[in-house]
């Protein structure tokens, strides 16, 4: 049932968006947009629960970088609901250079937080999350160091804790997509890099996990692909109350790019038997982009349908959302 339907047109550019939640159901939607001359900027809108726009907490990006430009990412709300915002943005002589950002938004009113008028080199963050002491992990791509994955924690004063990256493969052709925590602050990353699984594999999966110290722990240096093809990825990572690890994306299976789920213990061990699904939205090809759990621990998934191009991903529709219940069954869909 729709309880309610709102459209937010900023331009026809209109990109990234990302909604979250706060512990008060209150919702941010994170909109990347241009403006008429085609200068990247971000917007977070924020709603209550029952629709209604809070005009008071009006946010924008534009104006806060030089020459007005900023990549807008990913949004994430600690347990005092605070809003961080990631991305990349320019700053100072460097025009052209897009430089890490991480910034933190009071609840109240949108005012931002000095303390975090964070950046560094090069490169942008793609993803950020806060673990259950409120630390803030910002993950993206170190453009300095030939695009590279780069993994960084706060703690929620804004001091850094630690920084790690990683080479996969082609540096030029690795790209971060996605990031969870389980509930011992241990950190999960996904996204792909090229013929990691074979020569000529071209895009494969790749997931790694990460100490809440910094370290990595190499048991999880996993990589996946179901054949060639220039559209496998990772594309969301999700972690459910008791610590199983779910990832959604793009795989290769029978010379067709599909939507497919892995799930994964913290050790690493797959549960093949149960969880390695690829579905089917009675498309050509279809998309895996997104995963989420419920309090109860049954898992949806979110995908597109209508793809036709193995290497270049090219999805028509329809989107479509499963519901699959602790015993791993597609209790429900909806197609949109």
């Amino acid at each position: 049932t729709t309880n309610w339907n709102k459209t937010e047109q900023m331009n026809s550019a209109d990109g990234q968006n990302v909604a979250k939640v706060d512990s008060n159901d209150q919702i941010y939607f994170l909109i990347a947009t241009q403006d008429d001359a085609g200068i990247d900027y971000g917007i977070v809108r924020k709603y209550s629960n029952d629709g209604v726009l809070n005009s008071t907490w009006d946010f924008n990006m534009t104006g806060e970088f030089e020459d007005n430009q900023s990549d807008v990412f990913d949004i994430a709300v600690d347990s005092n609901d605070n809003l961080f915002v990631v991305g990349g943005g320019r700053y100072g002589t460097d025009t052209g250079v897009n430089k890490f950002f991480v910034k933190k938004f009071f609840v109240d009113n949108a005012t931002e937080d000095p303390a975090w008028n964070y950046s560094l080199g090069e490169g942008n963050f793609n993803r950020v999350k806060i673990d259950s002491n409120n630390n803030v992990i910002a993950f993206g791509l170190d453009a300095a160091n030939g695009n590279i994955w780069y993994l960084q924690k706060f703690n929620s004063s804004a001091d850094v804790q630690w920084n790690t990256s990683f080479t996969l493969s082609d540096p030029t052709a690795d790209v971060p997509t996605a990031l969870a925590v389980d509930s011992n602050g241990d950190i999960y990353i996904g996204g792909y890099g090229v013929n990691l699984t074979a020569p000529g594999s071209e895009r494969d999966w790749r997931i790694k996990k990460v100490f809440s110290n910094g370290t990595e722990d190499l048991t999880w240096n996993k990589s996946f692909s179901g054949g060639t093809g220039n559209a496998e990825s990772v594309k969301d990572i999700v972690i459910d109350s008791n610590d199983n690890i779910y990832v959604v994306g793009t795989l290769n299976i029978s010379g067709k790019m599909h939507w497919h789920i892995k799930q994964f213990d913290t050790t690493g061990v797959e549960d093949g038997a149960r969880w390695n699904k690829t579905l089917n939205v009675g498309a050509d090809a279809t998309s895996g982009n997104a995963i989420t759990v419920d309090t109860n621990n049954n898992v949806f998934s979110a995908g597109i349908g209508g793809g036709t191009e193995i290497d270049t991903g090219l999805w028509a529709g329809p989107t479509t959302i499963k519901k699959f219940a602790a015993a791993q069954n597609i209790i429900s869909a909806c197609n949109t």
